[in-house]
């Protein structure tokens, strides 16, 4: 039996689609992870929402995992896979997408929780937007891939962009490597990802932040 509903969540994984397993690399590991913990954090009492992008008109536009869970994609640019950069580029047609569902659906998510850097630029977009807690996941950092590189692609200026973005805007950063970075507020350092558990706690205690934020906002006003 499912305990009792504990309130929405989005988890947004933009270029790995936790409904279709069949990828490769870094991508098909995400979509595993991103499926096993939206389906175990649902077993804990969540409502958990998976966004993803369409990548094949014939693809269901919702794909149920269990009761509580479920993979929703938007469309952003092609319904076709796209590379990383033609998938940065249509990133702006995905927080609209997303935008337009929460306000077709009738759901806000007071938690977001963002995996990798492409989610993680959608994930900062929607907290200038909306009163969120947003939670980011980092399934492989720039900055480490390309320290030696002499020159930087485009691309990966992008990423390590937008990752410091988030280690700075995001209300908590998981999964860093024990260095440095892991030092700053709200960053927890962990050997691979959080557990379900360990998400549960941290969620639960963002949502009262959210609720005592939210009703200051409303006591000054």
């Amino acid at each position: 039996m499912l305990a009792k509903r504990r309130g929405h969540v989005a988890l947004i994984s933009v270029h790995a689609d936790p409904a279709t397993l069949a990828t490769n690399g870094i991508a098909s590991v995400q979509s595993a992870y991103v499926k096993k913990l939206g389906e175990g954090l649902a077993q804990m009492g969540w409502q958990v929402d998976m966004f993803t992008r369409c990548t094949d008109p014939e693809q269901l536009s919702e794909v149920e995992h269990l009761d509580g869970c479920r993979t929703i994609r938007l469309m952003a640019g092609e319904a076709a896979p796209l590379s990383a950069d033609d998938t940065y580029q249509v990133l702006p047609d995905f927080v609209k997408a997303f935008v337009q569902y929460q306000s077709k659906s009738g759901i806000l998510y007071p938690l977001i929780h963002t995996h990798s850097w492409l989610s993680g630029w959608v994930g900062l977009e929607l907290k200038q937007r909306q009163l969120i807690k947003l939670i980011h996941t980092h399934h492989a950092l720039g900055s480490d891939r390309y320290q030696d590189a002499t020159t930087i692609p485009m691309l990966a200026s992008a990423q390590i962009n937008t990752e410091k973005a988030c280690r700075d805007g995001a209300d908590q950063v998981i999964a860093l490597h024990p260095d440095g970075e892991s030092s700053h507020q709200g960053a927890i350092a962990l050997d691979g990802a959080a557990t379900v558990d360990e998400l549960d706690v941290m969620y639960r205690s963002l949502l009262n932040q959210l609720h005592c934020e939210f009703f200051a906002v409303q006591s000054v006003s």
